[in-house]
């Protein structure tokens, strides 16, 4: 664990510091997302964890504590697209947070990127509490979610832009920490919500078409992947449980490439 933090600290050294006046131009070919996910055993406290270092020049940074709630039993849920900018969100249903914005911009909930694009059923009688930055990040149940974007050689388009997608990593994390208490729940609910309703990257490009998400719970950690299919319309995914002794990197790039037959599915 010690050897993690010294070469965290020192990445974090060796990033350019920019000085007051000095001329500062932002490059979004330097956003690169990486997260790291070690196993309960290799941490020092007995306990898995994972970290995202969210690496954007234009993001809606702002966390948000997002309430626990009751749900009613006809109760839709709904899918907007994925926004990185601020404000990611506007309206009343994610919290506290999202539902001012600044008075000046015409943004309004049920408008632009702030109008849902697709519903779906909550399918539980009561979400859990969780804290959402720019993707979700952990919930009351101690299941926390890290982030990197990977590229994809299949990419699809979201149902706003003409597409049949309705699933990105937002959501998708999302609703995971809404439902899941542990790791393998999310993995799982993740992988059979991208393929029965579709998912699209962060853009159509073959660089920003997949997603890497790592999650822990008290116990596990996992690593999951996730693209398009050639249908536009569903997902291919995988996901492979960390081993606890281990710790795995994700620096926007797919890391699992094979599978064992036994875990094969």
């Amino acid at each position: 664990m010690r050897m993690l933090l010294a070469a965290l600290l020192l990445a974090a050294t060796q990033a350019k510091v920019i000085r007051p006046g000095q001329h500062y131009t932002l490059d979004p070919s330097r956003d690169s997302c990486t997260t790291i996910v070690v196993g309960r055993a290799a941490t020092g406290d007995g306990g898995p964890l994972t970290s995202h270092t969210n690496d954007c020049n234009a993001c809606d940074f702002r966390l948000s504590k997002v309430p626990a709630k009751k749900i009613g039993k006809d109760e839709q849920r709904a899918l907007y697209r994925y926004r990185a900018e601020y404000p990611r969100y506007v309206g009343t249903d994610k919290g506290a947070t999202y539902t001012k914005v600044k008075d000046y911009y015409d943004w309004q909930h049920g408008k632009g990127d702030f109008k849902p694009m697709g519903s779906l059923k909550y399918e539980t009688e009561h979400t859990y509490a969780l804290i959402d930055g720019a993707y979700g990040m952990m919930n009351d149940q101690g299941l926390a979610i890290g982030e990197s974007t990977c590229g994809a050689r299949i990419t699809a388009l979201p149902v706003s832009e003409g597409g049949a997608a309705l699933m990105d990593a937002r959501e998708l994390s999302w609703i995971a920490l809404e439902r899941c208490a542990t790791a393998r729940c999310a993995v799982e609910l993740m992988g059979a919500l991208a393929e029965k309703h579709g998912f699209y990257g962060a853009d159509a490009t073959a660089g920003e078409g997949g997603e890497a998400l790592t999650l822990v719970d008290r116990e596990e950690a996992w690593v999951f992947h996730v693209l398009a299919d050639d249908s536009g319309s569903s997902a291919v995914w995988v996901a492979r449980k960390v081993p606890s002794d281990s710790v795995a990197v994700v620096a926007n790039q797919f890391v699992i490439t094979t599978l064992p037959e036994s875990e094969e599915g």
